[in-house]
Formats: structure tokens, C-alpha cells, sequence
């Protein structure tokens, strides 16, 4: 018989304050990709970065970098929802997630886009995003050696 731990609270907690946390990931990476210049304005020209600049320089990113950032986006998506309810998958897809996270950030740091990318927000918030996935790898992880997660 294959029985389960039960859930700690702090499961419940982390399941959906991370779904929230990507889903914000995945509405920005929407917006992004379907050039949303209401969205991307209030995002860009503080910096001094015409929204037009930015489309452009996000469409210029070449296929292995919007396959990297799209799986980055939407396995962290699934890694939520895999671990709110509780499937051993979630640090697998977290673990897909950081890779893809990576990907998508060892292109961009290297390509900068000036007033865009190099900015210390810019480049905190990348920081961010892979230490919170890293992280939520690691405690699905930790579930799933715990019996936690099934």
C-alpha cells in the first residue's frame, strides 16, 4: 500500500504563494511575448528606454533563448501546481525551471540591453527569480524524500 505523509501546513504555504509568485512570471512573460507596449512602458521608460527599444530587443532574441525562457516561465507554473497537489514531479520541474531560468540569463547578461537588462533592478530581480526556484526545487525535494509528496 502506497500511503502519504500528510501535509504539513507550511506546504500548503509555499504551493500557493509560489503559484502566485510564477503566475506573475507567466503574465509578465505573456505580455512580453505579445508585445504589450501599456505593459512594457511603465516597466522601460523610467530608464530611459523607449518601449519600442524593448519590444525590439526582446524580439531579437534568437530560438534557444525563448525556448529557455519559455520553460523557465511555465515549468515553475507546473511545479506549483505539482506541488499543491503534492506530486514528486515539482522538484523535476522546478529543476527544468532553473535550467531554463539559466539559459535565458546567461544570454541576456551577455547581450545586454543598455538602461534594460543592466540595471541593478534588472539584474536583482534575475537574482531573485533563480534563488526562489532554486529554492523551491530543493524543498520539493525535501517533501518528496519526506514522503510528502507522492
Amino acid at each position: 500500500m502506497n500511503t502519504r505523509v500528510s501535509a504539513p501546513w507550511h506546504l500548503w504555504l509555499i504551493g500557493l504563494v509560489s503559484l502566485l509568485w510564477n503566475g506573475i512570471g507567466g503574465y509578465d512573460y505573456y505580455q512580453t511575448q505579445t508585445a504589450n507596449r501599456a505593459y512594457l512602458a511603465p516597466m522601460t521608460e523610467p530608464y530611459g528606454v523607449p518601449v519600442e527599444q524593448a519590444i525590439a530587443y526582446f524580439q531579437s532574441y534568437p530560438l534557444w533563448v525563448e525556448v529557455c525562457w519559455a520553460l523557465g516561465v511555465w515549468a515553475a507554473v507546473a511545479g506549483s501546481v505539482l506541488l499543491l497537489l503534492r506530486r514528486g514531479w515539482a522538484a523535476y520541474a522546478f529543476v527544468v525551471a532553473l535550467l531554463g531560468i539559466l539559459g535565458t540569463f546567461a544570454w541576456v547578461f551577455t547581450h545586454p540591453s543598455e538602461g534594460l537588462t543592466d540595471t541593478p533592478v534588472a539584474i536583482g530581480a534575475s537574482a531573485l527569480v533563480a534563488v526562489i526556484t532554486a529554492l523551491l526545487a530543493f524543498y520539493s525535494r525535501r517533501m518528496a524524500l519526506r514522503g510528502v509528496l507522492g
